[in-house]
């Protein structure tokens, strides 16, 4: 189905198309269980569609433990902002530098429009969270909710236990201290962090 699909879509539109799959297995899970064990393989195909049809070279998914992220996180931005980091998962699969690339590259969300209160910051960043675990099986993509910087965005842990934070708004890699705007900052100063 999806061959039939990327002519037309490309491989960003096969990104889109995976992210109303899930919506519609979502659907499908709460209203039609039986039907739902044969959508769940859907994810799987797709990644495997776009690997071996298109040039796009999928993130490798390289196995990461909450402990080493939680260590990257102390390292790097100090013990405070490693004491607020919720981890959902129990297995966590990171990208390498490439990899994080590719995701860049394929993230559709900078061109979803900006609608306070409705669409706003937290949820860009959860769109950016979500889309790297549907359509690339990483799910190393945190979603930091900055309290001092009245801002939500990325932080990125890849296979080699850097860092990245990322502004999914407009697919950047920032620092610390840069703004998005005169009242949002990245200070990974009081922030919750969410794996």
């Amino acid at each position: 189905m999806l061959e039939l699909l990327e002519p037309y879509l490309g491989p960003e539109g096969l990104v889109i198309a995976g992210a109303v799959a899930a919506a519609v297995a979502a659907y499908l899970r709460g209203n039609m269980s039986g039907v739902f064990d044969q959508v769940r393989v859907l994810e799987s195909l797709g990644r495997a569609y776009i690997s071996n049809n298109t040039p796009v070279d999928l993130p490798a998914n390289i196995e990461a433990s909450s402990d080493d992220i939680e260590a990257a996180v102390r390292e790097e931005f100090g013990d405070e902002a490693a004491d607020s980091i919720m981890f959902l998962d129990g297995r966590y699969y990171a990208p390498d530098e490439d990899g994080f690339e590719t995701m860049r590259t394929y993230d559709i969300t900078e061109f979803l429009p900006y609608r306070p209160a409705r669409f706003d910051c937290e949820n860009f960043a959860q769109m950016f969270q979500v889309l790297s675990a549907f359509a690339f099986g990483v799910n190393s993509v945190a979603v930091v909710v900055d309290w001092s910087g009245g801002h939500a965005y990325n932080l990125v842990y890849l296979a080699d236990g850097q860092l990245r934070l990322y502004e999914p708004q407009t697919d950047e890699v920032v620092e610390l201290g840069d703004s998005l705007s005169d009242k949002e900052n990245y200070t990974m100063d009081n922030v919750d962090i969410i794996f």
